[in-house]
């Protein structure tokens, strides 16, 4: 009998081999278990999975036309086409830019959409929505003009605010009538009250959500892209205009205690446990809410404050696109994936998938449905005032050495004199190699 063991346990079993290619096929590409005519979309939001293969059932019952949802982690790369089976490919949030979609269109891995994309589908749109897909024939890239993806979600990142615990600090007047001066008082009551004053916009690895709020009001639109092409030193007075606001949160206590710079998932906790009185945050916060605190409704949102002397221009409410879809070129069904497309884009489906993942619909109807989240109406009233994030067009290495800079100025470690100048002599070595 012991012997029989040791033979059966040196011998594979022919189960081990049934299992083995099953899980063999289970990882094998999506298009293979693909019927004919099914289109693929292949998308790397985990929390969309779900509402996308509910959506592509509604669709097929609707059309007759299949829809296979697949997730995956990779995104589109310039370099690698996708496979002809990916008929429709998701794109991370973070390529959702001018930059990126260039990137692609140039090197052909992203589907023109103009021979489907009529003026009517167009016009669905919230303006903020296309900005990223519409390649101008002057472009920096040297990409093919044309409109080369559709946008599924937008977002927008506001200050979000407590009534009850300003209050608790003595503060009566509403955030959304303050100015900067307003601010600096309020985050020193709120300090002398044990509260937190500000949460969530100050993370000093990502861009501070405060410079994309304030960089485009000192500089504007042109200002920064200026700035990104080396026409305006970082050393010119708007730069050292706007690199004071950090020196002055600072003496004003609003950034001393190590919450202020914590991950956005310790901001949102703090904010909604009462420890923290302003946050600056996404519509992704309402389903946060909901999940930890779903009795919890009395909060406000609002557009930064002002900011004082050589502010040109309203702060900006930094936005963009969430969830977005290119169309494979390679593809041998690129209509039947645009009519999808169009039809993910219709109001029903833009709410239903709105709600699901806590974003903003990109067709402007959809924003103020009666059935999108009250939670999210309160974001998607500000879609007007959003701008998005230019700082995607500025070499990463010159952003990290920015980024770190305004964290150091806020933690008393640094001056704007100082970092500016690291900023500005980085940046001329750096346009120096690229020319």
């Amino acid at each position: 009998m012991e012997a029989h063991r040791r033979t059966m346990a040196g011998r594979p079993r022919r189960g081990r081999y049934v299992a083995g290619a099953i899980a063999g096929l289970l990882v094998l590409p999506a298009p293979l278990f693909a019927a004919p005519g099914t289109l693929v979309l292949r998308h790397p939001w985990r929390n969309a999975q779900a509402p996308l293969q509910a959506l592509a059932v509604r669709y097929r019952r609707e059309s007759g036309i299949a829809v296979r949802v697949v997730c995956r982690p990779e995104a589109p790369s310039p370099a690698q086409p996708a496979p002809a089976g990916h008929d429709l490919i998701g794109l991370p949030s973070r390529d959702a830019n001018l930059a990126a979609i260039a990137l692609l269109a140039r090197a052909g891995r992203a589907q023109e959409l103009s021979a489907w994309m009529d003026g009517r589908w167009r016009a669905r749109f919230h303006s903020l929505a296309l900005r990223p897909f519409l390649i101008s024939r002057a472009n920096r890239w040297g990409a093919p003009p044309g409109i080369y993806g559709v946008p599924l979600t937008l977002y927008v990142r506001l200050l979000l605010y407590r009534p009850d615990l300003l209050a608790q600090a003595g503060i009566h007047t509403d955030a959304s009538a303050w100015d900067w001066n307003d601010l600096l008082a309020a985050g020193q009551r709120l300090r002398a009250a044990g509260i937190e004053p500000l949460v969530g916009a100050l993370h000093p690895r990502e861009h501070p959500a405060l410079a994309c709020m304030y960089e485009p009001s000192y500089l504007g639109t042109s200002g920064l892209c200026r700035t990104y092409a080396r026409d305006l030193r970082y050393l010119d007075p708007q730069w050292r205009a706007v690199t004071q606001l950090y020196v002055e949160l600072r003496e004003a206590g609003i950034c001393r205690a190590p919450l202020a710079f914590a991950p956005q998932a310790d901001a949102q906790r703090a904010f909604l446990e009462g420890r923290a009185a302003i946050l600056v945050d996404g519509p992704w916060f309402v389903g946060v809410q909901q999940q930890r605190a779903p009795n919890f409704t009395e909060w406000k949102v609002t557009l930064p404050p002002w900011g004082r002397g050589a502010a040109r221009f309203m702060p900006a409410a930094p936005g963009g696109v969430g969830h977005s879809v290119i169309i494979n070129p390679r593809s041998t069904r690129r209509q039947q994936a645009a009519r999808f497309l169009r039809w993910l884009t219709e109001t029903e489906a833009q709410v239903t998938f709105a709600n699901a993942v806590w974003m903003l619909p990109a067709a402007t109807a959809a924003t103020t449905h009666p059935r999108l989240h009250a939670g999210l109406r309160r974001f998607a009233a500000h879609l007007g005032d959003a701008s998005p994030d230019l700082a995607v067009l500025e070499d990463p290495a010159v952003n990290r050495v920015h980024y770190e800079g305004i964290a150091a100025i806020l933690q008393g470690r640094d001056t704007p004199e100082a970092v500016l100048t690291r900023v500005d002599r980085l940046k001329a070595r750096r346009h120096a190699v690229a020319r």
